[in-house]
């Protein structure tokens, strides 16, 4: 079952039963994995962004540490795994902010 993530305003994540995602890492990779828009993100690219300044000592472990962390909070159908990596089960919700935009500024001159 796919969870929703917001990209505009406010990050939030919403999925059957509510999902906490207490961490900043565990936030930052649920958004990066959204922003792949259901595609596998590699384990390579993974750490690069999670770790951007150093890296873990145990980079792949440590990656496998925020994903069990990760699947247990979005539920173990959200998360998405093959060989090449890890991906998300997600719907993006970029909200209706933006519906109209411009408009407005055309109808005033």
């Amino acid at each position: 079952m796919p969870i929703t993530v917001g990209v505009l305003g406010a990050f939030t994540v919403s999925g059957q039963g509510g999902v906490d995602l207490p961490g900043r890492r565990q936030r930052s990779l649920t958004a990066i994995l959204a922003l792949e828009g259901g595609r596998i993100g590699s384990v390579a690219r993974l750490i690069d962004l999670l770790w951007p300044e150093t890296e873990p000592a145990d980079p792949l472990n440590a990656l496998q540490h925020q994903i069990s962390r990760l699947r247990v909070a979005v539920g173990r159908d959200a998360l998405v795994r093959d060989e090449a990596g890890y991906g998300l089960d997600v719907t993006l919700d970029r909200g209706r902010r933006h519906a109209g935009v411009g408009t407005q500024e055309g109808a005033d001159g």
